[in-house]
C-alpha cells in the first residue's frame, strides 16, 4: 500500500497539470458523493404503491401539515382503506374534506363517495352530487361516472340547488 501511496504521490509532484486537476474535481466528486449518500426523495405515493403504507403515511402526514392537497387525500385514502392504519371512515372524510377545500378534484371526489355511502358522514345525496360536480368541474373523470350512477337520486332543481350551496360554502372557506 505504501508503494502506491509513493507513486502517487510522486505521479502529481512532477505533473502540475494532474495536481490542477485533482484539485479542481475532488470537491465536485465529494458534492456528487453527498448527494448519493442522501438518497432519493421520498415520495409517499410511491411508498404507497409498493406498499410501504407506514411509511407512505409518515411522509404524506408531513406534506399534508404543509397544506398540500394531494397529501392530504393520500393520508384520506390510507384512512378509508385501512392502510397503515386502522380503517375509519371519519377521519379519511375529515382529511378528504380538507384537501377538497383546497381544490384536489380526487379529494372532492372522494369525499363525495363518502356522502353518498354514508360512511363516516351522514348519508348526503345532495352534498355527494355538489361535491361530485365540484370534482369532474376541475377534471375528475370518474366524478362523471359517479353522477351518471346517482341517476335519479335528485331532481334537476335539487342539483342546481346543491351546486349554488356548495359554491356558498366554498366561497365562505376559501380565500380570495
Amino acid at each position: 500500500m505504501s508503494g502506491l501511496i509513493f507513486s502517487a504521490t510522486r505521479y502529481f509532484i512532477s505533473n502540475p497539470v494532474a495536481v490542477r486537476r485533482l484539485l479542481c474535481w475532488a470537491p465536485c466528486g465529494f458534492l456528487f458523493s453527498l448527494l448519493v449518500s442522501c438518497g432519493p426523495a421520498e415520495d409517499a405515493r410511491t411508498l404507497f404503491n409498493a406498499g410501504h403504507f407506514e411509511r407512505s403515511l409518515q411522509v404524506a402526514m408531513a406534506e399534508a401539515q404543509r397544506d398540500l392537497p394531494a397529501a392530504a387525500n393520500l393520508v384520506g385514502v390510507h384512512y378509508y382503506i385501512g392502510a397503515g392504519v386502522e380503517r375509519d371512515f371519519v377521519e379519511a372524510g375529515r382529511w378528504f374534506e380538507r384537501a377538497a377545500l383546497q381544490g384536489d378534484p380526487s379529494a372532492q371526489r372522494n369525499l363525495a363517495t363518502l356522502y353518498l355511502r354514508g360512511l363516516g358522514v351522514k348519508q348526503d345525496d345532495f352534498l355527494a352530487y355538489a361535491w361530485f360536480t365540484e370534482a369532474a368541474e376541475r377534471g375528475n373523470g370518474r366524478a362523471l361516472a359517479y353522477m351518471a350512477l346517482m341517476g335519479d337520486a335528485l331532481t334537476p332543481s335539487e342539483m342546481v340547488r346543491a351546486r349554488k350551496v356548495l359554491n356558498a360554502e366554498l366561497d365562505k372557506r376559501l380565500p380570495d
